[in-house]
């Protein structure tokens, strides 16, 4: 069992449907163990990630890291989240993903690997510095 599983993830890639990128999602969270879940709670990626822990691991404990600029943040992800961090006011997304591979021992990431400069390929390099992420848990949607 791992002690907190931290997610990045692409909003919904142009590939896939709404649905078919949630049943990627739930077929990879149903698998993980974990006590905690670390998530970004914004829409599309971190929404479905939210949803799935609520779903497949009711019992585990789900941080919702939340950015300052509130946005493009779900209000699912948030209510499905057991916890909530508030990053400070004019942080930026970057420092809401540092937080998220602080906070976790291994990183699970959901990219659409078309996107080279998205937050999503930023936070997959955090992690790779920091040991939290293998090629194995990088799952391109």
């Amino acid at each position: 069992m791992d002690p907190a599983i931290g997610f990045t993830a692409s909003r919904v890639p142009h590939i896939l449907t709404p649905d078919e990128y949630r049943k990627r999602v739930n077929a990879v969270v149903k698998r993980l163990d974990a006590d905690t879940y670390i998530t970004g709670v914004c829409w599309g990626g971190d929404e479905y990630i939210a949803l799935a822990v609520r779903r497949y691991h009711p019992d585990a404990r789900l941080i919702g890291v939340v950015p300052s600029l509130l946005r493009q943040v779900s209000s699912k992800a948030m209510e499905a989240s057991t916890e909530l961090i508030r990053m400070p006011p004019r942080s930026s997304y970057r420092q809401r993903n540092v937080k998220i591979v602080e906070l976790s021992t291994r990183m699970v990431a959901f990219w659409a690997n078309s996107r080279a400069h998205s937050g999503t390929f930023m936070t997959i390099n955090i992690a790779r510095r920091a040991g939290k992420i293998v090629d194995a848990d990088i799952y391109n949607v």
